[in-house]
């Protein structure tokens, strides 16, 4: 008979971590995208349907939940997965292009210029997380030392 027990990798977590990753990813495109809307609001007089914004940052907090479940995942080449983390938050440059059109996108570079936006705050990300793990790990091998000594 097998065991039926769920242990921390089953599917079971593996969505709950999802789905704890789409909520604040969520909050964060939510909170960018009110403020680019209030931004836009102020300074060209341009409103917005709420339900539009909304549902730009339902898509794009998932393709940032989907880019955060890319890079952790726990197998795989670390570049690869660097890479295509990053592939995952492409589209959501065209989602902004797509709700706010030529207002904030008149000239093509501004596209770039969020593309570019986007690789930075990603890179800090993966430097800040492999400073992390770069840190367990070294206390892992303290303790392995410890242990053996």
């Amino acid at each position: 008979m097998k065991n039926l027990s769920v242990n921390k990798y089953s599917a079971g977590s593996a969505v709950k971590n999802f789905l704890k990753n789409y909520a604040v990813c969520l909050a964060i495109a939510n909170l960018v995208l009110i403020i680019i809307c209030i931004a836009v609001k102020a300074r060209l007089n341009i409103q917005y349907a709420f339900p539009r914004v909304e549902i730009a940052a339902l898509i794009t907090a998932l393709f940032a939940s989907l880019s955060v479940l890319l890079f952790r995942m726990k197998r795989g080449n670390i570049i690869v997965k660097i890479i295509l983390g990053f592939l995952a938050l492409v589209p959501s440059v065209f989602v902004m292009r797509r709700l706010f059109g030529v207002v904030i996108f008149r000239f093509s570079a501004a596209i770039y210029l969020l593309a570019a936006l986007i690789a930075v705050v990603y890179g800090v990300t993966v430097f800040i997380i492999a400073k992390r793990s770069k840190k367990e790990a070294d206390e892992l091998n303290k303790l392995i030392d410890k242990k053996i000594a």
